[in-house]
């Protein structure tokens, strides 16, 4: 198993779910829409990034299947 990879993991959710809340953020200011567009924005990015943690979960299972 490569610890490295599943160490990232956590840094890469953060960064999908502050960038979608930022721009959620920018949307509500361009808008002003607020508070829609940040709270539409939190969620799609909150399950993005559930979405692609158990994606990469998979597929650092599968190689380690692999060996």
């Amino acid at each position: 198993m490569n610890l490295w990879e599943l160490s990232s993991l956590g840094i890469e959710f953060a960064f999908i779910f502050v960038g979608s809340v930022l721009l959620g953020n920018y949307i509500d200011e361009k808008l002003d829409t607020s508070p829609w567009g940040l709270m539409l924005f939190a969620v799609l990015g909150f399950s993005l990034a559930i979405y692609y943690i158990v994606y990469r979960a998979n597929k650092i299972n599968s190689q380690d299947d692999k060996k």
